[in-house]
C-alpha cells in the first residue's frame, strides 16, 4: 500500500519566531518523482 501526502502553508513567514528557522535537507525533485509526456 502506498498513500500520497500533500500539504500546503499560507500567510507570511515571522522570521523572529523559533519555528520559522528550521532548515532541513531536501532530496532533489528527480530523486523521487518521474515525469511523464
Amino acid at each position: 500500500d502506498e498513500m500520497v501526502v500533500c500539504g500546503m502553508s499560507l500567510g507570511y513567514a515571522d522570521p523572529d519566531r523559533v519555528e520559522n528557522s528550521l532548515v532541513t535537507e531536501r532530496e532533489p525533485v528527480e530523486g523521487f518523482t518521474r515525469f511523464h509526456a
